[in-house]
Order: C-alpha cells, then sequence, then structure tokens
C-alpha cells in the first residue's frame, strides 16, 4: 500500500481576555471521546490534552526522554527492565508504582492493538516498588522508544475512574462536547496553571467563527484561507509553527482500478506536492516516512507534478481519453472518491 505524504503545519490563534481569568477555554477541531486509553487512539488524545503521560517521550530537540519512568535496561534479547521516578503521584495523590504500571501496561497490551504493534503481546511483572520487567514477543533494540509510542500512557483504575499523572486532572467530561480540567496539585508548579476547558469543534470554519466571537481564548486547527480576516481582528494574535506529522494519502487496492500499480503510480506522479505545501502556507513536501530533521529520513524524488508521465501510465493501464476528455476503460470512467478527516482543517484544503 503506498503513502503520500507532506509535512503540516500546526497553527494556533490566541485571543487577549479582556481581564485576568480564572479559566482559560481552548478550541480544537477534535476531543478524546472518553477516558479509557485502550480504546481505539484515546491515548493518543488524553496525552495531547494534557492528562496523561507515558514512560518515556520525545523533547523538543527530538530526543527520548524518561517522563514517568527514569531509565530502562537491557537484560538480554526479549527482556528489559525499567525503572521508574522516584516520588510520582498520580492525579488523586496515589503513588506511582510498578505494580500499577505493570498493570496499566498489561490492560493496554492487551486491549489495543495499538500497543501490540511494534512487541506483539508483553509479560510485564513488578520486580520491586519502582522497577518492572518486560518480556516481549518480538525484540527491539529501543525499549524507550516503543514505550514512548502513543498507546502507553500510565494510569490509574480505582473506584471506577482513572486518574493519570499529566500536568491536568479530569473534573468533568461531556462525550463529543468537552473537558473541564482542573491542575494537578501533585503536579509541579501546579499553581501556575488556571482551570482549563477543552472544547470540540466540529470544523476549523467552526472553530474560527467561536474564536473572532470571543467564546474561546486559544483555537488550534484552523484553516489557513481564513487567517486575514482573523488578522484583522483587534486582540486575536495567530502563529503558526511546524509539527512533527505527516499528512498521508492511502489508496484502497480493494476498488479494482486502483489495484493496479501503474493506476497508482499515475496518482502518485500527478500531485504537485510543492503546490499542496503552497497551499497549506506551510510544512515540506516529501515522500519520506520520516520528516527531515530525522536521520531516517531520506528522499530525492521529484516533488512537483509529472502530468505527460501520469497520462502514459494511464494510457498503458487501459484508462484512455474518450470524446469528452474523461479517462474511460471498458466504457466505464474512471473516478475516485477522496475521503479526509474534517478536523483537520488542512487535509480539506488539499481536497
Amino acid at each position: 500500500m503506498a503513502a503520500r505524504l507532506v509535512l503540516a503545519a500546526a497553527l494556533l490563534a490566541v485571543a487577549s481576555p479582556q481581564s485576568l481569568r480564572a479559566s482559560v477555554v481552548i478550541g480544537k477541531t477534535f476531543l478524546a471521546g472518553s477516558t479509557d486509553p485502550t480504546a481505539g487512539s484515546t491515548a493518543w488524545a488524553l496525552t495531547s490534552h494534557g492528562i496523561a503521560e507515558k514512560l518515556f517521550t520525545v523533547n523538543k530537540k527530538g530526543n527520548i526522554v524518561g517522563q514517568v519512568a527514569e531509565s530502562v535496561a537491557k537484560i538480554d534479547k526479549l527482556t528489559w527492565e525499567v525503572t521508574l521516578k522516584d516520588g510520582y503521584l498520580f492525579s488523586d495523590g496515589t503513588a506511582v508504582t510498578a505494580q500499577r504500571v505493570a498493570n496499566a501496561l498489561t490492560e493496554l497490551n492487551t486491549k489495543n492493538s495499538g500497543a501490540q504493534a511494534s512487541l506483539g503481546m508483553m509479560g510485564i511483572t513488578a520486580v520491586d516498588g519502582l522497577t518492572m520487567r518486560i518480556v516481549s514477543e518480538r525484540a527491539t533494540p529501543v525499549m524507550d522508544a516503543v514505550l514512548a509510542e502513543w498507546p502507553f500512557v500510565v494510569y490509574l483504575k480505582k473506584d471506577g475512574n482513572r486518574f493519570f499523572t499529566g500536568p491536568f486532572a479530569v473534573k468533568n467530561f461531556v462525550k463529543d462536547d468537552s473537558f473541564e480540567l482542573e491542575p494537578n496539585e501533585h503536579y509541579p508548579r501546579a499553581e501556575l496553571r488556571p482551570w482549563v476547558t477543552v472544547k470540540r469543534f466540529p470544523d476549523g470554519q467552526s472553530l474560527a467563527s467561536a474564536l473572532e466571537a470571543g467564546e474561546v481564548d486559544l483555537a488550534f486547527h484552523l484553516p489557513v484561507d481564513g487567517l486575514s480576516g482573523l488578522r484583522d481582528q483587534a486582540g486575536i494574535t495567530i502563529k503558526s509553527f511546524e509539527v512533527g506529522y505527516h499528512y498521508m494519502m492511502w489508496h484502497n487496492i480493494r476498488k479494482p482500478h486502483l489495484s493496479d500499480v501503474r493506476v497508482r503510480r499515475a496518482l502518485d506522479i500527478a500531485l504537485d506536492r510543492s503546490e499542496l505545501a503552497q497551499e497549506l502556507r506551510g510544512g515540506r513536501a516529501t515522500r519520506s516516512l520520516f520528516p527531515d530533521y530525522t536521520p531516517y529520513f531520506l528522499d530525492n524524488s521529484q516533488q512537483n507534478a509529472d502530468k505527460s508521465g501520469a497520462e502514459a501510465l494511464l494510457d498503458e493501464a487501459g484508462w484512455v481519453k474518450d470524446a469528452d476528455g474523461h479517462r474511460a476503460k471498458d466504457g466505464v470512467h474512471l473516478a475516485l472518491d477522496l475521503v479526509a478527516y474534517p478536523q483537520r482543517p488542512g487535509l480539506v484544503i488539499m481536497q
């Protein structure tokens, strides 16, 4: 299956409050669907909201560093030992121990397929209060990198609730609407944090309208084609910055016309990645699976469209132009359905 990639840029807009507020309203086009990290990509969303943390994470320099964990050591090909930071607490004040982390990671590895992607099944046991042992089905040379993957958040199940270790704790949750967050009093510098409401909007345009109306203080993932109007509004500051993710396009090769590699290649070279980056007002055009600031980046390909090359491939595959100039084969027109997440305004713009 082919991947077609464009590195995206994120947009943050900030409205200047008239006076110092006790709380901040943040608008986003996505929201965690629950507080259950075993469900789908909820663990990733909870981390992005400032609620959850992992044993390891990636810092702003791109290095893997300990978050809840202090260190990791390899015992043999399939066995590692992880040492936790001493004195770490869940948001209810319960101590983070090896057994409690092992319970969380075991549940994640059992119920969430994303937590099985790198190592398969994992046996996780507590060695002592701050040390746990991981024996995996498949080997890895970089266990800290695996434990920095999005599914592996640390949490405590207690009295029917889940408690995490991030800078904010869940005060109230309304599905598909909002999270009301309070500072986690057991997290450093808690006294400097305000109360936060993370509110979901169905798309970038409705979020931009809410920002303009003063309904939110911060707005993420605004459509770039509407920024000029927002910049004209008093009290609104727009900031654009690159983030470490890619926009990808996947071919559904179960479709008869896309099962032909020549058609997929034609689509590949027909896309002008440089033009897409220009429309997004940021990012870098690439076919690489990794961004250019990593040692894994490799991309010497042409980013501009090759119309004649694409036409030749379609002709070869039997999709020739009819009298109206449409590509057809055996009386059937070549048609493609392009589906994208509406909560990512950049994807909508590229369509």
